[in-house]
């Protein structure tokens, strides 16, 4: 093993060891790096996708992609030494495992067989229904060893039967590499593009963007194509086989279609910080596309085939920084969310411009002096030492003041229909700082659970502020401060008084948690702690048992009652 191959490895294991406490175990947290990096998929789906358990019948995630229609089946295999391979023992098993998901008879053959953590998954993500409604299978494996012989014989021999992606060590550092790679290609690069073949469309004095079709050749001869820096902004990565990319795939190798390609395509979007025009080209500076890695990356792999007259629709954009960097990459970021349609823009997004958003930024830089910024929009660059995300924030809130945590990983809807019970006119910045700091109390204490896939699910962990807010509530001077926490919060001498308190009261609700996990188990063999936080009968016998505990450790000791 060379010296590069080592430190390679060594840059993977890192990079998957910050997933450890979030995946509960070191064989789980490359399936969590996959999902959250490549796939972007939120975290909370993420880690009830996750059923890696002992004759789990070579399966370790489920995740559903409803768009495409597809049950994706998810293996990883995390190797303890940099000489390694892949091998093709455990990709073998996954392709029986994705083979029987293709049939309702295999799916109940595997629910028969597999563990009580892959049964729950199967009954949760509803698979069957799904395998009848005509979803169809993916594979996917993720290793940090290299493919070796046997790993590149074994997917030659089932190729074209068996929807199988690979991401080995050399994937995976490609993808690491793309995301600490700087944001834009440095350049130069040129694209033939002939003047009176585009439209050049002034949008400010410092921002410009030419329309026109672009030759595919060129698109593909750009560089960082292969080495995915060219991909910088984009909101995911390549996904490889999927129906779209396929598609793509199909009219690309059908040059009959090339003149048409076109009236396919949506197109796709590059941004750069300079663009001249040079006889009939224009060349790119510092350059990125932030919408449509996956049509050039599918291009790329059909290189043989691309002709002249296969052209893709591009908007180049041209955002000069003169009005500042900052102001400039602002815009970038609003052009990457605003053009991706793999991202759309969320109900989250469209409440950016919200009174309700506003104020509550507003209110929260002002009670801390600017130390805690409330983000409400994406992309934007915020001078603080805490930064509250305006969905995290939301969590927060359904969890301590409106009392449904079990509905806190449905994002989404709590900026749509439940926005307004999530974000009256009664809540104020305020109340999102103690929820904060009410939540830090209790991730600074999860590591006291001894179930270490609860302690890092992160569904559990609003269950559980939910619980504190809950003792809070039962003792006048805990409803005092959740009802008005700004004296009690306006001053970091206010908050280091707070901090020990809650502390005290976090570390209890662990203890209440082992035992309330304790007993469910005990109660029921197939108790799944997944489904059993998104449910309020659950959440309240948790809460319940919380409360109960508190009460008694105030009959035993008076001190230990809330008082500010």
């Amino acid at each position: 093993m060379s010296a590069d191959g080592a430190r390679i490895f060594g840059e993977i294991d890192e990079a998957f060891a910050d997933y450890e406490p979030a995946a509960g175990s070191r064989s789980r947290a490359p399936l969590l790096w996959l999902l959250t990096n490549p796939f972007q998929v939120d975290l909370a789906l993420a880690q009830d996708a996750i059923c890696d358990a002992p004759n789990d019948k070579g399966i370790d995630a489920i995740f559903v992609d409803e768009t495409e229609r597809v049950i994706m089946v998810l293996q990883s295999k995390r190797r303890g030494s940099p000489e390694a391979t892949a091998g093709d023992n455990d990709i073998k098993k996954l392709v029986g495992s994705i083979q029987q998901l293709a049939t309702v008879d295999g799916v109940l053959e595997l629910y028969d067989s597999g563990n009580d953590d892959l049964k729950m998954l199967i009954d949760r993500l509803e698979i069957r229904r799904l395998v009848e409604e005509g979803y169809s299978t993916r594979g996917v494996f993720v290793t940090n060893a290299d493919r070796d012989g046997n790993t590149d014989s074994y997917l030659r021999s089932i190729e074209g039967t068996v929807d199988l992606e690979l991401y080995d060590r050399g994937e995976i550092y490609r993808i690491l590499s793309h995301m600490k790679a700087p944001d834009f290609v440095d350049g130069p690069a040129s694209i033939r593009l002939r003047k009176q073949d585009s439209l050049e469309y002034s949008v400010s004095d410092d921002v410009r963007m030419l329309v026109g079709l672009v030759r595919a050749k060129d698109l593909v001869a750009l560089p960082g194509v292969d080495d995915l820096s060219l991909f910088a902004h984009n909101v995911r990565l390549d996904l490889g086989n999927t129906q779209i990319n396929r598609g793509i795939g199909e009219t690309v190798r059908d040059t009959a279609e090339h003149l048409r390609f076109p009236t396919y395509h949506n197109g796709l979007t590059i941004v750069c910080k300079s663009l001249t025009r040079q006889r009939g080209k224009v060349v790119l500076q510092q350059f990125s596309v932030v919408n449509g890695c996956q049509s050039v990356r599918t291009l790329a792999r059909n290189r043989a085939h691309l002709t002249d007259n296969l052209r893709v629709l591009a908007r180049i954009v041209e955002v000069r920084p003169d009005a500042g960097q900052r102001a400039a990459l602002e815009m970038i970021e609003r052009i990457t969310l605003r053009s991706n349609n793999q991202n759309g823009v969320s109900m989250r997004d469209l409440r950016s411009g919200d009174d309700k958003q506003r104020s509550l930024a507003s209110e929260l830089e002002q009670l801390t002096d600017g130390r805690v910024a409330y983000a409400i929009q994406r992309g934007k660059h915020y001078d603080a030492d805490v930064v509250i995300n305006n969905d995290y924030g939301a969590q927060l809130l359904v969890s301590v003041y409106e009392g449904k945590p079990w509905t806190a990983h449905q994002k989404s809807k709590l900026f749509d229909t439940d926005y307004d019970a999530v974000f009256p006119w009664r809540i104020h910045g305020q109340h999102v700082y103690l929820a904060y700091l009410l939540h830090q109390a209790i991730m600074a204490n999860v590591d006291d659970i001894k179930n270490r896939s609860v302690a890092g699910y992160q569904l559990a962990t609003f269950v559980m502020v939910h619980a504190l807010a809950e003792i809070l509530r039962s003792e006048p001077d805990g409803q005092t401060l959740l009802d008005d926490p700004t004296p009690y919060v306006d001053s970091e001498d206010e908050i280091a008084v707070l901090q020990p308190i809650f502390d005290k009261l976090a570390r209890k609700i662990m203890v209440d948690m082992n035992y309330f996990l304790k007993q469910e188990m005990q109660n029921d063999d197939l108790f799944d702690y997944k489904r059993a936080f998104k449910q309020e009968a659950a959440v309240k016998r948790f809460v319940a048992e919380a409360i109960r505990g508190y009460d008694k450790s105030v009959i035993d000791d008076a001190s230990n009652r809330f008082r500010l």
